[in-house]
Formats: C-alpha cells, sequence, structure tokens
C-alpha cells in the first residue's frame, strides 16, 4: 500500500508547528522564572532591610534610656561631688562598650566628661569655657568602690561646651527624646553619634544643663548585623556623606562585607539610587539604601544581598530541555503513526503494570516516612530532655538571682519545647495535624507544669476542624507554650484566677489566625523591658517564619493575635492508564 504524500506533509507542518511553540514557551518560561526570582529577591532584601532596622531601633532605645535615667539620677548633683559623678558613669562605660564618652555641661560654660580610651578612662574639666584656665584631663585609675584620680595636666586652648553643635541642638529641642548628631573630636577620632538631652536643677537657682553620650555603633551588639537567621545578607549603616559607622576597621574581611563596601561607594557616587545590582568577585548582589531619621540626624542603611545562589538554570538551559522534550513528543508521535494500533494494547498493560508498582511504592515510602518522622521527634524529644537535664544541674551550682533565672527560663522553654515533640509523635496522622486534638493535649500538660499557679485558671479551645502540617503544628505549639506560660506566670495574681481562650480561625485561603486571650489584668507599662521581652520575640520570630504577622492587645485582659498561613496539601498525582 503507497503512502500518501499529503500525509507526510502532514506530519513535517505539525512538526514545524509544535518546534515553533517551543520556542515561545522557551521564551515565555525564561521571563517568567526572571522576574520570580527577581521578586523573590527584592522580598528577602527588604526582610534583610527590615531586620536590621528593628536593631537600629533597639539600640538608639537602649541609648536614649541610659540617658534618660542618667539625667533623672543627675538633677540633684552638686558641682563639686566629682568622685560620685565618675563613679557613676564608670560602671555604666563598663557594661554598656558603645559609649565612649559621657559629658554634663551647663549654660556658663562648665563641663564635666569621662572618656573611654585605648589605655584606660580619662576624667576631663572644662571650668567656665576655658575663658580663664585651659581644660584639666586626669586619668581614672582603681576599681570603681573605690576611684582614685590621677596625675592631671592643663591643656591649651579653649573648649568651651556652648559652641558645640550637640548643646545648641539640646537647647532647640522641645520633645522629651534626646536629639542625635554626627560628632567627632581631635583626641577621639571617627565618625560617631552623639545624644544630647537638656534637663534643670530642681532648684531654682541653678543653670540648666545638658548631658551627652557618644556613641561607637561599630562597637554595638545590636548593629552586628552580618550573622543573622537571613542568609547571606548584611548590612552598613552610613551618615549623609557615605562615611561607614558600625563597620569596626582591621579584621578579616568577608567577602559579604568587601560586597557591602562595595555597595557604599557606588552610592556615594550616585545617591539617587534606591536599589540596584552588581557583583564583586564574580558573586551577583543587590543592594538596597534607605534613609533612617533620627531626631536631628538623617542616617542611611545600605542592605546587601547575595543573590548569587538564586539565578536557577540559564535561558539557554531551559530551551535546550524544552527542545529535548518537545523533539520526544514528535517522535513519539511518528513512532505511534509507524507502529499501528498493534501496540496499543501492549502499552495499555504496561502503563497498568508501572501504575501498580508505583502505588505499592508509594504505600510503602509514606509509611516508612511516617515511622522516620515519629523517631524524629521522639529523638528530638529525648535531646531536648538532656539538654533540660544539663541546664538544671548548672542552675544548681548558682546562687539565687537573676543568672540562675535565666537559665532556669530557658530549662523551661527547652522543656516546653519537648513537650511539643512528645505530644506531636503521639498523634496518628502527622501529615494532618488535628489542631484541637494537639492544642487540648498540650494545654492539659501545659496546666500541670505550671501548677499551682494553674490550679484556678480554666481554658477552653476552639479550632473549627482545622489540620494542618507537623512543622506549622510545631511552630504554633511552641507559639502557644510561650503565651500560655506568660498568662499563667503573669496574668492572674490573685487568688480568684482566670480564665484563657485559645482559638484557630479560617480567615481566607491559606490564612488562618491564632487567638490567645485571657482576662487577666493585662499588660502592664514598661513589658517590653520586662521578663517576658524574649518570648514575644520568639513569637513574633516564628509568626514571621510562618509567613504571618503576631499582634498584642488590652481590653479587660490581654489578647493575643498571630496571623499565619497553612500550606496547602499537594494533591497525589494520578497516572492516567
Amino acid at each position: 500500500m503507497k503512502r500518501d504524500p499529503r500525509t507526510d506533509r502532514r506530519l513535517l507542518a505539525a512538526m514545524g508547528a509544535l518546534l515553533l511553540l517551543g520556542l515561545v514557551l522557551v521564551a515565555l518560561m525564561a521571563r517568567v522564572d526572571a522576574e520570580r526570582r527577581r521578586a523573590d529577591a527584592l522580598n528577602a532584601l527588604e526582610q534583610a532591610d527590615r531586620l536590621t532596622r528593628v536593631r537600629i531601633d533597639a539600640f538608639i532605645m537602649e541609648v536614649a534610656e541610659d540617658l534618660r535615667e542618667e539625667t533623672q539620677a543627675m538633677a540633684g548633683w552638686q558641682e563639686h561631688d566629682v568622685a560620685g559623678l565618675v563613679g557613676r558613669w564608670r560602671p555604666l562605660m563598663d557594661t554598656h562598650w558603645p559609649i565612649v564618652s559621657i559629658a554634663v555641661a551647663d549654660e556658663l560654660g562648665n563641663e564635666h566628661t569621662l572618656l573611654r580610651q585605648d589605655e584606660g578612662l580619662l576624667y576631663r574639666h572644662v571650668s567656665e569655657g576655658s575663658r580663664k584656665v585651659g581644660p584639666t584631663v586626669c586619668r581614672v585609675n582603681g576599681p570603681s568602690e573605690a576611684l582614685v584620680i590621677g596625675k592631671c595636666d592643663t591643656l591649651t586652648g579653649s573648649r568651651d561646651p556652648r559652641t558645640r553643635t550637640s548643646f545648641s541642638k539640646a537647647l532647640e529641642n522641645s520633645g522629651d527624646s534626646p536629639v542625635w548628631h554626627l560628632a567627632g573630636e581631635p583626641e577621639d577620632p571617627g565618625v560617631r553619634l552623639k545624644a544630647a538631652q537638656l534637663f534643670r536643677d530642681p532648684r531654682e537657682d541653678r543653670p540648666f544643663r545638658i548631658l551627652t553620650m557618644k556613641v561607637d555603633l561599630a562597637r554595638s551588639r545590636w548593629l552586628d548585623a552580618w550573622p543573622t537567621p537571613i542568609s547571606r545578607h548584611g548590612s552598613i549603616l552610613l551618615d549623609g556623606d557615605g562615611h561607614v559607622l558600625n563597620l569596626a576597621e582591621g579584621g578579616e574581611v568577608t567577602r559579604l562585607r568587601e560586597a557591602g563596601l562595595a555597595a557604599t561607594s557606588a552610592w556615594r557616587a550616585d545617591k539617587t539610587r534606591s536599589t540596584f545590582e552588581f557583583t564583586v568577585q564574580g558573586a551577583r548582589h543587590l543592594a538596597a539604601v534607605g534613609p533612617y531619621q533620627l531626631n536631628g540626624e538623617t542616617l542611611f542603611i545600605v542592605t546587601v544581598l547575595d543573590i548569587s545562589g538564586t539565578a536557577g538554570s540559564s535561558g539557554m538551559g531551559v530551551g535546550l530541555v524544552t527542545m529535548a522534550v518537545l523533539l520526544l513528543i514528535v517522535a513519539g508521535l511518528l513512532a505511534a503513526l509507524w507502529l499501528g494500533r498493534q501496540r496499543e494494547e501492549e502499552t495499555l498493560r504496561r502503563q497498568a503494570y508501572r501504575s501498580r508498582t508505583q502505588e505499592k511504592r508509594l504505600a510503602k515510602a509514606l509509611g516508612e516516612r511516617e515511622v522516620l518522622n515519629r523517631e524524629v521527634h521522639h529523638r528530638v524529644k529525648n535531646n531536648l530532655q538532656v539538654v533540660s537535664s544539663l541546664l538544671n544541674l548548672q542552675a544548681a551550682r548558682l546562687d539565687d538571682g537573676p543568672i540562675r533565672d535565666e537559665f532556669l527560663r530557658g530549662k523551661r522553654r527547652i522543656d516546653l519545647m519537648a513537650l511539643v515533640h512528645h505530644k506531636l509523635y503521639g498523634l496518628q496522622d502527622l501529615r494532618r495535624v488535628d489542631m484541637e486534638q494537639f492544642i487540648n493535649d498540650l494545654m492539659r500538660e501545659l496546666s500541670n507544669t505550671f501548677k499551682p499557679a494553674s490550679g484556678t485558671v480554666s481554658h477552653e479551645v476552639r479550632c473549627a476542624e482545622i489540620r494542618c502540617d507537623q512543622d506549622t503544628a510545631i511552630n504554633l505549639g511552641i507559639m502557644l507554650c510561650e503565651l500560655v506560660g506568660n498568662a499563667y506566670m503573669h496574668a492572674f495574681p490573685y487568688a480568684t484566677g482566670g480564665h484563657i481562650e485559645i482559638q484557630v480561625q479560617l480567615v481566607e485561603g491559606d490564612l488562618h489566625r491564632l487567638i490567645v486571650r485571657d482576662n487577666g489584668k493585662g499588660l502592664q507599662p514598661g513589658h517590653a523591658d520586662g521578663p517576658g521581652k524574649l518570648g514575644l520575640e520568639i513569637v513574633e520570630a516564628l509568626a514571621d517564619q510562618l509567613d504571618g504577622s503576631f499582634h498584642m492587645r488590652t481590653n479587660g485582659g490581654t489578647t493575643f493575635e498571630v496571623v499565619f498561613r497553612i500550606p496547602r496539601e499537594p494533591q497525589p498525582e494520578i497516572e492516567e492508564v
């Protein structure tokens, strides 16, 4: 039987159309993949920038609080009590390494300063703006409880504190927060931040005073932003002229630090850029520069993200793979036409056999995975209990006090994490954890753990038949332990007890809400610096891992709300037979 030439032409036309369609698909896939990688990199860069800003806020708040405490303590200080002044400031500078100098000046031009230098501390005194005699500089010797002012030298020149920028800015500042500005002095070189606060003596006949603290950002643990939970990123803090504020000189400079300095140089050359890409030592990086506003100064944050590991396969590689797939499809069509219908039944039998084999392998793999998951939770629980026992032994060697309390808080957190893994180990289905059963079991154990404080506190759990994966359950369990534990310890100080309500609600799609509400005494002023501060930070970090957010409010009690996402369960692929 002769073949019809029109059939061959139709086959060639079909092959050409498929190849053309493949090229179009390659171009579209490459463009979509590039846009997705760009969006992911920008999102990671935004998260890194937010983390840096949180750290800077914490450092600024810490310095402002120290300044506020000093102004309150010095309200009635006598001018001649130099030993008392140095005796108060020296422990502060010993425990707060970023502070390089503390000074108090008045409207008459008198100033007392404690300076940090490599060889120790110096005390400097300026009388009436150096109008009659130059500044006096003395070395501070001896321990804090037995201070000795060493040999003093009189310097030449004028050191009138009233001519400094910090003095004038503090006078113009009408708010309660300190005013900031960049500062540097000949005997203490480098760009530093100085905070100044105006305060008045309660005695009417005394002049007003201005307290200043100069800080070196390169010394702060808050601003050491290179080792962070977000991988392959770093941040540098700059002044308006592009000078680096928080990068210590010397030491080993990693590739990421070099990338940060390269981004800083690029921004100095063109300050209009806010987000840009560049390459350092063959590695691609993404940088973002944004302002950070202080009361009196504007700084700039340079955040650098290493994106060399997110490039994925190139467009040419994707094109080749797609072309190979298309050629295989065309070859399969031609083979099917040439072999004929006599092979169809054999193909169907083989496909059915493969499907049965895959189903058996899948069932076996799922069973092994379930056993492995349970074994992992069991071993994690055992390891955490070992760590808890070691901490308990260490705490027994410590005297009662804040350090021992911190050991015991850490031990309790480890015990609660072990409890979460233990409860997961007892569930039957770890792929779809029943939230109501899991939380009820967890609440019963928490109530027993925090007795007798929990003896007069009731609880209620409502979860609306919501199920989640085991990773989400672990994070929610740890957050629940922190929030409920804080409620048991702090929310019900009276013998009347109270009630704790726990809800897990579906908001929309995969977005859910965890609500922990009590009718206790509510959050007290200063709770952000209290013993529960670390617990709230842990909850906020875990909520961020679930692509969510953490909120709290006080209204006749305390309500904690965590908005999070539960990943959709992937549907198994069914091979058609």
